[in-house]
C-alpha cells in the first residue's frame, strides 16, 4: 500500500488518470488473486503477489518518470 498509492496519485497527476484508474483496478484484482490463493494454500499466492506489483511498480516508475518530465520541461 505504501508503494501503490504514492505512485497511483503521481501517475494520475503528470501521466494519465484513465490509466491509473486502469492499473489500480489491476491492482485490486492482483491483491483479490492473492487472498484467494493464499486461502487455498499459501504456496499458490505468487500469482496474485505478481500481478499486483507488476501494476504497483508501472505506477510508482511512470509517475517519477511523469515528475522528472515535468520537472524538466517546466
Amino acid at each position: 500500500m505504501p508503494v501503490f498509492l504514492p505512485g497511483l496519485w503521481f501517475f494520475a497527476v503528470y501521466v494519465s488518470d484513465w490509466i491509473a484508474a486502469l492499473l489500480g483496478l489491476v491492482w485490486i484484482i492482483g491483491r483479490i488473486v492473492y487472498m484467494q490463493g493464499y486461502m487455498q494454500d499459501p504456496a499458490k499466492r505468487e500469482p496474485g503477489f505478481a500481478i499486483q506489483a507488476t501494476a504497483a511498480l508501472v505506477l510508482l516508475i511512470g509517475g517519477l518518470v511523469g515528475v522528472l518530465v515535468a520537472m524538466i520541461h517546466g
